[in-house]
């Protein structure tokens, strides 16, 4: 039995389920991430505009959200899909995702 505390826990339409530990949030999102806030990953979650193939771990699915910074770098959420439950790994805006034409694309909303 797992008694991390989550703070974020959504039933996504593409993966299932999906928790975000709060351990994982503080100890590593928050503290290289610090402009990164939570209801910034529920909404990339909950609505994203695409969903592509991790960068460096291909076996991650990047779920890129609506939220952007001044400069127009979208919020990324890496999920595992091989832990059970899905599980965030990181978060953060990534400038090299502006544009999703060199991206492996697993799903890309019809309106983005």
């Amino acid at each position: 039995m797992n008694d991390r505390n989550h703070i974020v826990s959504i039933d996504t339409e593409h993966l299932g389920p999906v928790i975000c530990y709060e351990d994982t949030f503080v100890n590593h999102i928050q503290k290289n991430h610090p402009d990164m806030e939570v209801d910034h990953i529920q909404s990339a979650l909950l609505s994203p505009v695409a969903i592509c193939e991790g960068t460096s771990n291909p076996g991650y699915v990047i779920f890129v959200g609506e939220d952007k910074t001044p400069s127009g770098s979208p919020v990324c959420v890496f999920v595992n899909p091989e832990a059970a439950p899905s599980m965030v790994v990181t978060a953060c805006y990534r400038r090299d995702f502006k544009s999703l034409s060199d991206k492996n694309k697993l799903w890309l909303r019809t309106d983005a």
